[in-house]
Formats: structure tokens, sequence, C-alpha cells
């Protein structure tokens, strides 16, 4: 009913995640529009909201320039910075034991470590491997998006404030490796210090590293991107995987062999070039005006 009611305003959060939703408001609101013959407004409006919204679409909304200097509010998240390797080896295996190996080495100097693959058996394997290796050197915890709601539930609870965004960052708090995957991009009000991730696209990339100094708070955090040179095409990222690994070392420079992932530091590539760095997403059905006249109806029912 909302979305055929007047007097609407619909607000999309984490849009790149329900694009066939966002593309059939789009429709919604043209037939809206090209079938108001009486000259009443429709008032039916929607925005979307995402810190990844994709390419085209029309101009988001956006901070002023003044907004964005390192002294506004909004400063330190902004410009923190966010110094990123990229390291490519040859397989899957090596992959994860380079994760392992990379987060052991990052716990020597941070004390909230974050590893994201884009598969829940690597993840498990990771989060066994570090957990043998580490002893009790460090808490390691897996978290991924097949767990059962109770469970999940009962780790987030267990890891508790550690790793809440505005926590108190103390010496002598216990060290945590937190192993997941895609689950922790969305809706994750997460800080960690640092970062091991394996390749993915552009945005997704993005979002696992808005968990990283949240708040730009501690000023220290680094990152790892380990890429996987065997598999052309992710089954879930297609190409824009390798596209993006591209991309990344194009940004590189002999005076910094780092890519900077901070908010403002990385930019954006030009539409055209956006495209193929950016997940693909499944398109919605075309919205026809027959559709709309049987969803306006109420009995019989739809």
């Amino acid at each position: 009913a909302g979305l055929l009611a007047n007097d609407t305003l619909l607000l999309l959060d984490e849009v790149h995640l329900s694009e066939p939703f966002r593309q059939t408001l789009d429709q919604l609101k043209r037939l809206r529009t090209r079938f108001s013959t009486q000259g009443v407004n429709t008032r039916f409006e929607h925005t979307f909201l995402s810190a990844t919204p994709g390419a085209g679409g029309e101009p988001p909304f956006a901070l002023l320039e003044e907004e964005k200097s390192a002294d506004s509010p909004l400063g330190l998240r902004l410009h923190a910075s966010k110094p990123t390797r990229i390291l490519e080896v040859e397989d899957r295996t090596a992959l994860e034991r380079e994760c392992v190996n990379e987060a052991r080495s990052l716990l020597d100097r941070h004390s909230t470590v974050v590893v994201v693959v884009n598969r829940v058996a690597s993840a498990g394997v990771i989060a066994r491997q570090l957990t043998e290796r580490l002893g009790g050197a460090a808490v390691v915890t897996l978290l991924t998006g097949r767990m059962r709601p109770l469970d999940r539930d009962d780790v987030l609870r267990e890891l508790g404030l550690s790793i809440r965004t505005g926590r108190e960052r103390r010496d002598d708090a216990p060290k945590r490796v937190v192993v997941g995957t895609q689950c922790i991009e969305a809706g994750a009000d997460f800080d960690f210090d640092a970062l091991v991730t394996e390749s993915a696209s552009l945005d997704s990339l993005r979002q696992r590293f808005g968990r990283v100094d949240r708040l730009g708070s501690y000023g220290k955090a680094e990152g790892v991107i380990v890429h996987d040179q065997s598999e052309k095409e992710d089954p879930v990222y297609g190409k824009s995987v390798t596209e993006t690994v591209k991309w990344l070392k194009g940004k590189r420079t002999k005076k910094r062999p780092t890519v900077d992932f901070g908010v403002l530091a990385l930019g954006l590539p030009e539409a055209d070039e956006l495209k193929k760095l950016l997940a693909p997403k499944p398109d919605a059905p075309t919205l026809l005006p027959a559709y709309l006249d049987l969803w306006s109806q109420t009995s019989p029912a739809p």
C-alpha cells in the first residue's frame, strides 16, 4: 500500500544489496508520472542510502566542500588514512595460508584484526589455523552469514564492546581476530584496527574497509588485499575482482607502494570504468502498467 499511496517517502537502505527493488521503484515513479493526467502531484518520492551506490543514476545527495574539510565534524572519518598492500598468490590454498600469516603479523602491531574472505569454507579453514597457531595469544572468532541466528547472537554478545564503534582502545585488552565473510559488509557497526581481505569488487572492498578505523580516531590502520591469480572469474563477483585488482595496482607508485582506502583518499574512476569494477547485480522484471493495476486492487486478492 505504501508503494501506491500518495504522500510517501521511501528510504531504501543498503541499496547496493537491493538493485532489483531500486529499479522497481524507479519504474513505479515513471509510471505514476506518465499516467497522472489530472495534473495532481503524485507526491511519491524515494531515495537510496549507501556508501557504495554504484554507477549511473541520479546525482547523489552529498557533502558540501566545507563539510569535507579536516576540521569539520566528519573530518577524522573522511581523512583517516588506511594504507593497504596488495599480495598476489597462485591458488586458494596459498590465499588461505597468506591470510593466516598476515593476520598474525598484524597482531604484532594491532589489538583487533578482521579477516574477510568470499567463501564460508575458506573462513572456516583460516579460523581453525589461526586458533591452532595463536594458542592463547589472541581470541579467534568465526562469523559467517550461514550461522544460525541464535549462534550469531551469542557470538556478537561474546564479542560485546571489544569491536564496537566508539569503544575505548586499551593496551591491556585481549587481542582478537574475527574471521568472517561478506556478512560484515552491511549493517555491522564494527571498528577494527586492521584488515586482511580476499580480493573482491571495488564496492565490496570499500564496504569492508568501512569497518576499519571507522571513526578515524585510531590513526594507525592497515590493510592487506590477498588476490588469487588462478581465479579469473569469481562465482559471486564475476570479472570485477580481476578488474578491481588491476585498477588498484595502477594507483600505486614507486614512492607509495600501497593503496590508501581512506574515504576521500581513494576516489573513484569515471562511470564507464567504474561499472567494470562493481559486482554484477540482477535486473528487476519490467514493471508494466497492467501489473500496477493488479497491485492496486484490494478485492479480490491480487
